[in-house]
């Protein structure tokens, strides 16, 4: 059982929420903010967890960071909406308490979400559709390119060409659908490209890339990688497993080097 908040604007950019309770698959990997308010960021907290949604038909770029012994949130791009206990400090800015986690959410325009270095909390970022730019934090975080369109799976609603870089951590990303760039960063990250024509580069770390559907390069790099290009299309993908011992599997006619 989860509680979902919904909240109206009030005068002066306050909201007023209410909770109801209802059912949430336990596959469903981000909750939503109170409500998306057009053109308009919205931020507030639920229990430890900072919820963030971006504003819709806007191509947001939210940053959110530590300062202190708070959390800032600005968007540069659209207004920004706070529910207690954070508050509006800069125009574009909110600030709230420092959160045990983030979930933050892309719209419809192409967004661009980033996760500073210095947050001390692991993050669960969706793009959204559009061409978005996903950057994590330094823990395991979970990244998504786009808009899943069910709660209990991971096909893309409205696939978007998107770039995503895990930072340091053991990240889970996925692109879903479009042509996109996925980068692992340090740590022992999982990649998958789902369906589009991807790039997938695990950087350092002992990282495990998937591409699926679509013509995939998929770079290993530093590290004991696992590389999956096996799609059932013949010579479509390339695969290199960079300097350490790797394991790579493909379809007939796939490029592949420094694999065993």
């Amino acid at each position: 059982m989860a509680v979902r908040h919904i909240c109206a604007l009030l005068t002066a950019g306050a909201l007023l929420c209410a909770a109801s309770a209802g059912t949430v698959a336990s596959a469903a990997p981000l909750a939503s903010a109170s409500r998306d308010l057009a053109g308009a960021t919205v931020v507030e907290m639920s229990g430890g967890t900072l919820l963030v949604t971006a504003g819709q038909g806007v191509d947001n770029d939210i940053t959110i960071r530590r300062q202190g012994d708070i959390v800032l949130v600005s968007d540069t791009t659209a207004e920004v909406h706070a529910s207690a206990p954070c508050e509006a400090r800069a125009p574009g800015t909110v600030a709230c308490p420092l959160p045990t986690d983030v979930q933050a959410r892309g719209q419809d325009g192409d967004d661009t979400i980033t996760v500073s270095p210095n947050l001390d909390a692991p993050a669960t970022l969706y793009g959204g559709s559009g061409k978005d730019r996903l950057n994590g934090g330094p823990h395991a975080d979970r990244l998504v390119g786009d808009e899943p369109a069910g709660v209990t799976g991971l096909t893309a609603a409205t696939p978007g060409n998107d770039t995503i870089n895990g930072g340091p951590g053991n990240d889970t990303i996925f692109g879903l659908g479009g042509n996109d760039t996925i980068s692992g960063g340090p740590g022992n990250d999982t990649l998958n490209g789902n369906e589009g024509n991807d790039t997938l580069n695990g950087d350092t770390g002992n990282d495990t890339l998937t591409g699926e559907g679509g013509n995939d390069t998929l770079n290993g790099g530093e590290g004991s990688d696992t590389l999956v290009a096996a799609d059932g299309v013949n010579a479509n993908d390339s695969l290199d497993g960079g300097p350490a011992f790797d394991s790579c599997t493909r379809d007939t006619g796939d490029a592949m080097v420094n694999c065993p």
